[in-house]
């Protein structure tokens, strides 16, 4: 079926927008993160390994999908066409990421909560802000709504090529966020074992889930292999995700670098300090360069900590999973930094009203639609994947940066609640319907009290 001539202009206007904004990103400073990926792309240029200007993190720190594709940028176009040329990638992903949307929403609904789905991501403030900065976020999003598409065809059949092409999919949005590993599983008993009526077809499900996962060895055991090879250990991805758990488990208070509720978390800081719980040094392995033995000893230390304060652990888990609820994002931090200069005090709380609204909108819409959706293996592929992004966030770290790229899955449900609230879920469950307003009307006020982000410092 051809696109309509909507999403076209809708495509178009999203991408003049994010291309006209160029100018503006190229004088704004690059934070930390920013400035290790520059850091890697221009090492990796010259010699092919990554080096990151932050003394504490070791070659093996990030996934390597987003340093080594800038070190590709940076090979060609050299030093000086890095910025540009990485800041167009970004725009196109996008910008393509706004059609894949389209196509997932369509699959879930009906053409028109496509439609307005692929116009939300396409004027998303967060997401144009994320098309300027030089993070894995914009190709993280791109990668897994793609996987989604992949596995909701159109005709409703699931065949083995699609499985195969989701399965290599998946294996690159693993080696740009390695936490997406372990939802590629979830995503692999979802294909084995939802639907399955009688034994013919659990059995052609069992095949398509072996052909998935085929396809996600088939790009991370590569990666793995160089990484034995090159530290004589076995190392599956990156050193980065016992780093997290070893900060953030090891800490008197849960970490947001979104502000979030740091004055909460520095009151609860107190607590533990007066329980005599403190934060632990970074591991040290006997040998510097080991840094296999470096990523094991941070997980041993985190869980040793969660042996000894389980209790605190599962108020931190709740506390962060609560920050996803938090309408910040990247944007109005940088904004509260100054990172944009001096912009007119009405300009600069229309981009923060912004950004509150649209956010707070898309939470509650879409947990408010998957709440009505019917069951069906389609919805339940896409709850799954949201879902198990909230609970990562809950037991790694609380930071608006790793709720984004599950932003898109939310879209359609909140697109399709926004266009047909009056027939949702139909008149023999008003009841029912009136519930989940209410419900969602008091989690509108709570948010707003709690998080509204006027005075957040920068």
């Amino acid at each position: 079926m051809r696109p309509p001539r909507a999403l076209w202009i809708i495509l178009l206007t999203s991408l003049a927008l994010k291309l006209s904004l160029l100018g503006v990103a190229q004088d704004v400073p690059n934070f930390a993160d920013e400035r290790q990926y520059i850091a890697a792309a221009l090492t990796i240029a010259d010699d092919g390994v990554p080096t990151y200007s932050n003394p504490q993190w070791d070659e093996a720190h990030y996934p390597p999908s987003y340093p080594y594709l800038m070190g590709a940028v940076c090979l060609v176009f050299g030093p000086t066409g890095l910025s540009i040329t990485i800041r167009v990638l970004q725009i196109l992903m996008s910008t393509a990421t706004v059609w894949l949307v389209f196509l997932l929403a369509e699959r879930l609904f009906e053409r028109r909560s496509a439609l307005l789905s692929a116009g939300v991501w396409a004027f998303f403030p967060t997401a144009i802000c994320y098309t300027h900065l030089f993070l894995a976020e914009t190709l993280h999003a791109a990668l897994v709504v793609s996987v989604a598409v992949l596995l909701l065809p159109g005709n409703g059949n699931l065949n083995g090529k699609r499985a195969l092409a989701a399965g290599i999919v998946a294996g690159l949005a693993s080696l740009t966020r390695s936490i997406f590993l372990p939802q590629s599983l979830l995503i692999g008993a979802w294909i084995a074992l939802w639907g399955t009526v009688n034994r013919k077809d659990r059995r052609r499900r069992l095949q398509l889930c072996a052909v998935f996962l085929g396809g996600l060895i088939t790009v991370i055991l590569p990666w793995s292999i160089r990484n034995t090879l090159r530290y004589e250990r076995f190392l599956l991805i990156d050193t980065g995700a016992a780093n997290v758990l070893h900060l953030n488990w090891n800490m008197t208070e849960p970490w947001n670098q979104d502000i979030g509720l740091m004055g909460r978390y520095q009151r609860q800081s107190k607590e533990a300090k007066a329980l005599g719980i403190q934060r632990r040094r970074r591991f040290v392995p006997e040998d510097p360069a080991d840094i296999v033995a470096l990523h094991q000893g941070e997980i041993r230390l985190a869980l040793d900590w969660l042996k000894h304060h389980p209790r605190l652990f599962a108020r931190h888990s709740i506390q962060r999973a609560a920050e996803f609820l938090n309408p910040t994002s990247m944007l109005i931090h940088r904004l509260r930094r100054g990172d944009y200069g001096d912009p007119p005090g009405i300009l600069e709380e229309t981009l923060v009203l912004s950004v509150l609204i649209s956010t707070m909108a898309l939470i509650v819409l879409g947990l408010a639609g998957m709440s009505l959706a019917s069951v069906r293996s389609e919805h339940a592929l896409v709850a799954i994947l949201f879902l198990s992004t909230l609970v990562s966030g809950a037991l790694l770290m609380a930071i608006t940066r790793y709720r984004f790229p599950s932003m898109p899955l939310l879209i359609p449900f909140a697109a399709h609640v926004a266009c047909n609230w009056r027939t949702l879920p139909g008149p023999r469950q008003a009841p029912f319907r009136w519930g989940i307003a209410t419900v969602n009307s008091l989690l509108v006020l709570w948010i707003f009290v709690i998080y509204v982000p006027y005075n957040y410092p920068g």
